[in-house]
């Protein structure tokens, strides 16, 4: 009863949190995916079995019960022994119990920490998904506008191919622009229901669901300088479970050199006394203390595996250098993808703004007669383009703003 008010508590917490969360932004999606991924319930069994071998460890051996009868009874001073059951401990090595234990400790808070990782990772996943299908969409709206513009531009040049002011190769020219878009705009919407069906499929939800997505979104403006980040890499939730396991394994070395070391045994045991004669003691059964020592003789064996220990102790430090390297590789260029791509947006803005600009003017000289409409198109196709290469980079900023969240988002034990 204990165990189902915590999971009522539990499950009420994650509802409660889940309605302070806008529905259908990307924090909603993640929650999802966090709630329904399978990749999350198999790094939470991982902590469940992870907790039950630390409870497990460092437990003694089961006492051995033994018992035995006289086939021919051996006559005793006493009288003749007919038969004895005893019982037998054998008591575990001086600290092992207890260092068994830590390293089971180690390795509990080793899952932990891979956990976090798990849901560190998904909800970069999910992000990372989340912008491009806002990128694929955002795309197929203006290529919509332009697709749009061309049929207006194409109506445009064949009335002056008709009044003698276009050329034949003018229109074939749009309409070969036409075509080309077409064919883009085509394999655009192929490329955003299967990344819809993907996305859908890592947040747990049904492949045909609808996605929501915003109508725009912009650069961070709460983005703090990035000076100590790549210090904070330490802290990264793989880099702590290798020095967890590294720990685990330290402790394990010192398990398999004590093992080295004999066991002491300690017993008691009741023989049963046939009476015989008239002697005080006669039939009196007897009990007995015993001691017993168990040497290990297999020390090619025991020897290997105390290399073996130790071996693992190195391989996690290997490890920890190399995951160092990788994760310091991955920082520097995430850092400089999110540089360039923030470069490259505040470029295009202001580029956009002339463009709108030139828009503005050739619209007015249109109405003015001064200009035709083909030139207006022109320029407002131009804005579309400039419009798309915004959206290209402020993703790409995005994702790339993504995979360093990832990188330095500190574990905790």
């Amino acid at each position: 009863m204990k165990y189902l008010i915590t999971i009522l508590l539990l499950l009420s917490g994650l509802l409660i949190h889940a309605q302070e969360v806008e529905k259908n932004s990307l924090e909603y999606y993640q929650q999802l995916a966090i709630q329904n991924n399978p990749s999350i319930a198999y790094a939470d069994s991982e902590i469940q079995i992870a907790k039950q071998k630390t409870i497990s460890s460092g437990a003694w051996s089961d006492p051995s019960i033994n018992a035995g009868w006289a086939i021919a009874p051996v006559e005793t001073k006493n009288g003749a022994l007919l038969g004895k059951v005893g019982v037998r401990q054998m008591l575990p090595k001086w600290g092992v119990p207890g260092l068994k234990r830590k390293a089971a400790k180690y390795i509990s808070n080793t899952a932990s920490l891979k956990y976090q990782d798990s849901v560190n990772k998904l909800s970069k996943e999910v992000a990372i998904s989340y912008y491009k299908l806002y990128l694929l969409e955002a795309k197929s709206v203006l290529f919509k506008k332009q697709l749009k513009n061309l049929e207006l531009l194409e109506t445009n040049t064949i009335t002056g191919f008709e009044n003698d002011i276009k050329t034949l190769s003018d229109v074939l020219d749009i309409q070969i622009a036409q075509m080309k878009l077409k064919q883009q705009y085509d394999n655009l919407i192929e490329m955003q229901i299967s990344a819809q069906y993907n996305f859908n499929l890592l947040i747990g939800q049904k492949p045909e669901h609808e996605i929501i997505l915003p109508d725009s979104l912009s650069l961070p403006t709460d983005i703090q300088l990035r000076t100590n980040d790549l210090l904070q890499l330490e802290s990264h939730p793989l880099i702590l479970a290798i020095a967890e396991r590294e720990k685990a394994n330290v402790i394990n070395s010192k398990v398999q050199k004590r093992n080295k070391l004999p066991s002491l045994g300690l017993g008691v045991e009741y023989s049963f006394i046939e009476k015989q004669g008239d002697g005080v003691d006669a039939g009196k059964d007897a009990i007995m203390a015993s001691i017993s020592l168990s040497i290990p003789w297999q020390r090619k064996a025991l020897n290997s595996k105390v290399k073996e220990a130790e071996l693992r102790v190195q391989q996690a430090q290997l490890e920890h250098e190399k995951l160092q390297l990788t994760l310091q590789q991955s920082y520097l260029k995430f850092d400089a993808d999110m540089k360039t791509a923030e470069q490259t947006y505040t470029s295009a803005i202001a580029i956009g703004q002339k463009l709108s600009q030139i828009l503005a003017l050739t619209t007015t000289a249109f109405e003015n007669g001064e200009s035709t409409f083909g030139n207006v198109l022109v320029s407002d196709n131009k804005l579309v383009k400039n419009r798309i290469s915004q959206a290209e980079a402020l993703v790409k900023y995005l994702i790339a703003k993504a995979e360093l969240d990832y990188l330095i988002t500190k574990g905790t034990k």
